[in-house]
């Protein structure tokens, strides 16, 4: 018995040590993405907001004289 007991343990060891790896690299990765998803957001935020802003100077009754006097 004591001949297959260091094979399997040595397996075991392998294995865990394989499962652990790719766990913890996960872990790393889903951090990073959860920044860069963070960094994304407040970025969308920001060009909305800069999206709601020209469309009021644009939309502006003043904004279409002044275009329209431009023109002439």
């Amino acid at each position: 018995m004591n001949e297959f007991v260091v094979p399997v343990v040595a397996i075991i060891a392998t294995f865990s040590f394989l499962i652990a790896k790719h766990y913890f690299r996960f872990k790393s990765s889903q951090g990073a993405s959860a920044a860069e998803s963070d960094r994304l957001q407040q970025e969308v935020q920001a060009l909305k907001q800069r999206v709601a802003a020209l469309e009021a100077i644009v939309t502006d009754p003043g904004y279409q004289l002044k275009r329209d006097i431009e023109r002439l």
